[in-house]
């Protein structure tokens, strides 16, 4: 086989080119049938959306600007050069959708004026309405749908109507550089997105009575904070970042908020169940001064943490049981042995009542410091009830010995149910009767031992020196202590504790007897 020459591959390339361009011409072809049916149905379903001057409108825009390049493209009489054909058949269908949309479009426009000029804004310039009016022809039903987004997005963060034709003036602005369905797009996905987190006004479902105290000045806070961002912004993107980094910051303060006043609430139920003062009052005057005085929503979450924290000390002295130190009306009738004790108990009881009164009223400017007061009144009061018991129990222990020398043994075991008792009493009006029954049974003691062992001031005498207080001191002490307390001559004494000393009932000694 000889070797092709350059005639044969010039017609090989020739070939080439004629069949590369059948190929291209069948696939331009192919796209054009696709092409005009979509543009079919596309225009049936325009059309029918139109009324009849509008479809004329449609008609004669269409045959001014692109009949005769429509006619020839149907007839098959245009020129086709590969590369060029489908840039021309392009510009064809944006040049007919913007046609055949145009009525649309301009009523899109038409709506979105009106919706801002009813936020306040005023009319579109003449030159953006038609700009504008090229944009939506696009892709009507796209921007229909970005504009209602919008318009439901901007209700949400409508604080008022200063706040909603501020944000409606960046809208317009933005809106004046669109060049694309796509910005649109954005503009709407952008206050979508703010308005999901967007914080005014704040629905947050507080408990009441406090919590509507709160979210008011919340809101209040919440409208200035919104105020501040739209008067700082100079442009819609700028108003999207700045809204952005601070709806943030107060998505965490307003669940702080949401937190501590839910723990208010808490303390407040609480004190509403304390029959004493009224605390309940003075923690809602407190929460008002603090509220009042807030400048940020940090402020009101910082101000809510102080009132919980006076809520706290309330509660704590409303439900201390300050009752167990009160002290019963006659209790020291027959009782001498513990009148001191009764006395300082009932000083500190009457000091706790006025602390936990003041506190509960308010007449207090360091809740902190009046609750370290209170708390130690309470230890005061521990104490001398302590002590108290301490005496009571000292005049069993005297009792049991006196009835375990004279062999009084059903008395003995009656002051071991006494011990108990006074062991497991809490309160004073408890250690008082406890007292009294135990005064009962030392005068059922003396009485059986005056009858058979001792004469009634053999026995008195005896009693007193059981006594450990009576002890205290020299003998010398013992006899003056004696003296002073019987009312007895020291000569009458001395022989009454010569006669016990004789029975072997005592032991003490005294210098020359």
């Amino acid at each position: 086989m000889s070797d092709a020459g350059p005639d044969s591959l010039s017609t090989l390339e020739e070939a080439l080119e004629v069949e590369q361009d059948i190929h291209d011409e069948k696939t331009a072809l192919d796209d054009l049938e696709d092409t005009l049916d979509e543009l079919d149905e596309e225009t049936r379903s325009t059309l029918n959306n139109l009324d009849e001057e509008e479809q004329k409108m449609v008609r004669e825009a269409f045959d001014r600007s692109l009949g005769d390049f429509f006619e020839n493209l149907v007839a098959g009489s245009a020129s086709f050069k590969p590369g060029e054909f489908e840039d021309d058949l392009e510009d064809f269908v944006a040049d007919f959708r913007s046609v055949l949309h145009h009525p649309e479009a301009e009523k899109t426009v038409e709506d979105i004026e009106d919706w801002l000029v009813n936020a306040g804004t005023g009319p579109l310039d003449e030159d953006v309405r038609e700009e504008l009016i090229e944009v939506v022809e696009q892709d009507v039903d796209r921007v229909n749908s970005a504009i209602d987004t919008a318009k439901t997005a901007l209700q949400s963060i409508n604080a008022d109507g200063t706040v909603h034709t501020s944000v409606a003036r960046l809208v317009k602005g933005e809106l004046a550089d669109v060049s694309s369905v796509d910005k649109i797009d954005n503009i709407a996905d952008d206050l979508e997105d703010i308005a999901g987190r967007w914080p005014y006004p704040w629905n947050s479902d507080l408990p009441e009575p406090l919590g509507s105290d709160v979210r008011t000045r919340i809101d209040d806070l919440l409208f200035d904070r919104i105020q501040s961002i739209v008067d700082d912004a100079n442009a819609f993107e700028q108003f999207t970042t700045l809204a952005r980094e601070r709806v943030l910051e107060a998505e965490k303060t307003l669940s702080d908020a949401e937190n501590v006043v839910s723990k208010l609430h808490e303390r407040y139920e609480l004190l509403t169940e304390v029959s004493v003062g009224s605390p309940t009052d003075t923690g809602q005057d407190e929460l008002e001064n603090k509220l009042r005085a807030a400048e940020t929503v940090n402020d009101v979450v910082t101000g809510c943490r102080e009132v919980l924290s006076i809520f706290d000390v309330m509660n704590d002295v409303a439900t201390e049981s300050v009752r167990r130190f009160g002290v019963p009306d006659n209790s020291t009738e027959s009782l001498d042995f513990i009148r001191t004790s009764l006395s300082r108990i009932d000083t500190k009881h009457r000091d706790l009542l006025t602390t936990r009164d003041r506190i509960l009223s308010g007449d207090i400017e360091d809740y902190d410091e009046a609750q370290e007061g209170f708390s130690e009144l309470i230890e005061k009061a521990e104490q001398e009830l302590k002590g108290l018991r301490n005496r009571i129990e000292h005049e069993i222990q005297t009792g049991k010995e006196l009835a375990e020398i004279f062999g009084i043994n059903e008395k003995a075991q009656s002051l071991n149910e006494v011990e108990l008792a006074v062991s497991r009493a809490e309160t004073v009006e408890d250690l008082v009767q406890q007292a009294r029954e135990c005064r009962t049974i030392r005068t059922e003691i003396t009485d059986i031992i005056t009858e058979d062992h001792l004469d009634p001031t053999q026995a008195s005498v005896f009693e007193f020196i059981l006594d450990g207080e009576a002890n205290k001191g020299t003998n010398s002490d013992v006899i003056k202590s004696i003296s002073g307390e019987l009312e007895m001559d020291q000569t009458e004494v001395l022989g009454v504790i010569h006669d016990l000393k004789d029975e072997g009932l005592v032991s003490i000694s005294i210098e020359g007897a």
